[in-house]
């Protein structure tokens, strides 16, 4: 079989597991954005004035927030050992930590006008549901 349709044909036997590794691929991904040359903080950003033009600032939010959490949902699919309860319990509930705490930031730096912050939330939320999931015992495929 074709590898993307084997891949999707597992993501559907698993829909909890897809929507982790989604959602740990978007942190991963953004936090590596933060940490790189791209990520360019200007003036007019309410979000790059709250994370400061250091490095040393964004590499440590990008780490904590987004790039460590994402890591054992995205090793399970290769590594067996991080596809267990404990592992993957931990990982949605640091994702869901992570989510909501960039949603304050967005409301108490922008502000609750721009909706910004309703991504992040709703993000926090799909992960915090798939953290109950997992902690009922479900979880595990």
């Amino acid at each position: 079989m074709f590898k993307p349709v084997a891949v999707l044909m597992n993501a559907s036997r698993r829909p909890v597991e897809a929507i982790e590794t989604v959602i740990a691929l978007t942190f991963f991904i953004l936090g590596l954005y933060i940490i790189s040359p791209l990520y360019v903080t200007t003036s007019t950003s309410a979000i790059s004035m709250a994370f400061g033009s250091d490095y040393v600032q964004r590499a440590f939010v990008a780490l904590t927030f987004y790039i460590i959490p994402a890591l054992p949902i995205l090793l399970a699919w290769f590594v067996p050992r991080f596809n267990t309860l404990w592992w993957r319990s931990r990982a949605t509930s640091w994702m869901f930590m992570g989510a909501l705490f960039i949603t304050i930031l967005r409301l108490v730096t922008i502000g609750w006008v721009p909706l910004t912050w309703l991504f992040t939330l709703s993000l926090s939320f799909i992960v915090g549901i798939c953290h109950l999931y997992i902690k009922s015992g479900d979880g595990l495929g």
